[in-house]
């Protein structure tokens, strides 16, 4: 799948044109390119500390996770308009984070009065949801409250409209809206994996399945037998 990534080059081969980016302060990213993008992470690699985008074709592990760029398109100096397009932007991580830690923050009654203090269950669930994000190939996400003491975790993309609801307690359920066919996913995933994981799936699935009617639509708009 393709997809725009954001990471600091840390070693470039010339023999087999290869290169590792790091991605996070924990994980590295293999891939490989021709000449010309070569020569761009060449510079790259020359510039201390210095992040860049990479617009990629990216190959998925078994467990369903990003793992090496099998081909490059493009590569860019980072900057605030190209970052908006990529999964793993430092700056997103960031925000996100600062984010929850306002949540974390809320006093009880913090919605006109009403509205019960998040728990400390949905934000350590919300902080390992952000932490294994990027590793599904999956943006980071936009937070909110619950009136109920937990957080909701929104993404907005293609046609998907999707969310995670972590309880108080720190459940998991999923809703996902086909804006296009109108199709209504709904899920109780066991854990935060899970939860990704199935995202992961909607967002590449060549199906849509209709839980209202109990058969699956495809592409095109017709039904198969559920």
């Amino acid at each position: 799948k393709r997809h725009c990534i954001i990471g600091r080059v840390v070693d470039l081969n010339s023999e087999d044109l290869s290169f590792r980016l790091r991605v996070d302060e924990h994980r590295t990213m293999s891939g490989s390119c021709d000449l010309d993008s070569f020569e761009w992470l060449r510079d790259a690699l020359g510039i201390d500390t210095q992040p860049i985008v990479i617009d990629g074709l990216v190959r998925y592990s078994e467990d369903e996770r990003p793992q090496r760029i099998e081909r490059v398109f493009a590569v860019s100096a980072v900057t605030d308009e190209n970052t908006d397009d990529t999964w793993n932007s430092e700056t997103k991580i960031a925000e996100t984070l600062q984010r929850l830690a306002e949540i974390e923050r809320l006093e009880p009654g913090w919605t006109d009065g009403e509205g019960e203090r998040v728990s400390h269950g949905a934000i350590s669930v919300t902080r390992d949801l952000l932490r294994e994000s990027g590793r599904y190939g999956i943006p980071v996400p936009h937070l909110y409250p619950t009136p109920d003491g937990g957080i909701s975790v929104e993404w907005s993309i293609d046609r998907w409209e999707l969310s995670i609801e972590i309880s108080p307690i720190g459940e998991t359920w999923l809703h996902a809206l086909d804006s296009v066919q109108r199709t209504d996913i709904e899920h109780t995933p066991a854990d935060v994996r899970a939860a990704l994981l199935e995202v992961q799936r909607i967002l590449r699935a060549e199906t849509v399945v209709d839980t209202r009617e109990g058969a699956y639509r495809d592409n095109d708009g017709s039904h198969g037998a559920g």
